[in-house]
């Protein structure tokens, strides 16, 4: 993951995180000052999902708030600037399914909300 500032063209780089063979759903706090991003094993048969936190001038170490498997995560976007909605998709060979969470961006009071997607937004001024 890349943050780009537009106009000076500084350049961050999220580091790569143990596990990740791809990353997605990136989205920005709502005081513009972190980054929630999902990432995944990508391998289907043994997939593992992690959703990490860092702030956006890579000043401190991406904290992962959420980790699962088999299966992985969508950031669905931000509560507020301390809570993330999350997306977590779980599959084996018989079943699957899709479940709602809420997590505190120090990786705390993971709960899931509801069973199935989120179809809808989520206010971010």
């Amino acid at each position: 993951v890349q943050i780009i500032e537009v106009g000076s063209w500084i350049t961050i780089t999220m580091p790569i995180l143990p596990d990740q063979g791809q990353s997605g759903s990136a989205t920005f706090s709502p005081d513009g000052q972190k980054i929630a991003y999902a990432v995944a094993r990508t391998a289907y048969d043994n997939e593992y999902g992690q959703v990490a936190v860092a702030p956006i001038d890579g000043s401190a170490v991406t904290l992962v708030v959420a980790a699962f498997g088999p299966g992985y995560f969508h950031v669905v976007g931000w509560i507020d600037d301390e809570i993330l909605l999350i997306e977590r998709y779980e599959f084996s060979e018989t079943a699957s399914s899709t479940t709602l969470w809420r997590v505190n961006i120090d990786g705390s009071g993971l709960t899931q909300i509801a069973n199935g997607y989120f179809r809808g937004f989520v206010r971010n001024p």
